[in-house]
């Protein structure tokens, strides 16, 4: 999917499957293995972008 910065992404996907919208915000985004802080953090074209679901640990 086509994106220059994480805040693209983010877009693009939720534009694309809009059940998205509730939980999107809520997961966690690697980019290369390296947790995305920030919307405008880039995002290269081949790079490998992992969305992680909030989930609860014991």
């Amino acid at each position: 999917m086509p994106a220059e910065t994480v805040g693209e992404l983010h877009a693009a996907l939720v534009g694309r499957h809009p059940a998205l919208a509730d939980v999107l915000p809520r997961c966690s985004l690697l980019v290369g293995g390296v947790r995305a802080s920030d919307d405008a953090g880039p995002v290269g074209q081949d790079e490998l972008v992992d969305v992680l679901p909030p989930f609860a640990g014991g």
